[in-house]
């Protein structure tokens, strides 16, 4: 019995090692790499996106890649002669040929030649008018930061002309002495009370004030006075 259990366990074994083989399918990919002349281009740096990615350096400019059933795409650079990429479809294991002929950096040929067409004064008269136009607009922004502070320290440190406090006493004195002007320099006491917002007492107090003063004078008229201006 236990004869029978090793012979199933060997047939097992072995048929496992062939079912692999039967339904894994690889492809191989391969070819040359030719410069723009249609000469071999040697040194030349392949890649294709697998994963992981592979990548290889076609040393005779030949190159191969075994993958598995797919899309790629394949890339081959060289340091001076150029690039080229290519794209393939893989269906079924098989042999396919994928040769590269590679053309210059269009972007760098193009920009080499712009600088080629353009002399060394050009550029450096490009240069100095920039730098102009910087210096320039800096100096217009120190000028105008100068004006700006001393407008500031100008309203903040002028000295402000004191305006003159005038008491109630005082305006009442100007008041009066106006009123006298405008009638001519004379008027009575009974007029002033009329004119001016005080108290009779008041009144007459500051009709002394302006008399001591020498300002007016007052002349007794039956019950009132009559009042003059100096």
């Amino acid at each position: 019995m236990k004869r029978i259990y090793g012979i199933m366990f060997l047939f097992i074994s072995l048929s496992s090692l062939f079912v692999p083989c039967a339904t894994v399918q690889a492809a191989v990919i391969h070819g040359e790499v030719y410069s723009l002349d249609l000469e071999l281009a040697q040194h030349t740096i392949i890649t294709i996106n697998t994963t992981p990615k592979q990548l290889m350096v076609a040393r005779n400019a030949s190159y191969s890649f075994v993958v598995q059933p797919g899309i790629y795409t394949i890339l081959a650079e060289h340091r001076t002669l150029g690039s080229a990429t290519t794209s393939i479809i893989l269906t079924n294991d098989g042999d396919y040929t994928r040769d590269f002929i590679l053309y210059p950096d269009t972007q760098e040929s193009i920009l080499n030649e712009t600088y080629a067409e353009v002399p060394d004064s050009a550029l450096d008269t490009k240069i100095t008018s920039t730098t102009d136009l910087l210096n320039g607009i800096l100096r217009f922004i120190i000028i105008l930061a100068i004006l700006i502070t001393g407008a500031i320290l100008f309203r903040t440190f002028r000295k402000k002309t004191p305006k003159k406090i005038i008491s109630p006493e005082e305006d009442h004195s100007e008041h009066l002495l106006a009123f006298l002007a405008k009638e001519g320099g004379r008027t009575t006491q009974r007029e002033l009370r009329h004119v001016i917002d005080l108290s009779e007492a008041k009144i007459s107090l500051l009709l002394t004030e302006l008399e001591h003063e020498g300002k007016i004078e007052k002349i007794k008229k039956g019950r009132g006075n009559i009042i003059i201006q100096k």
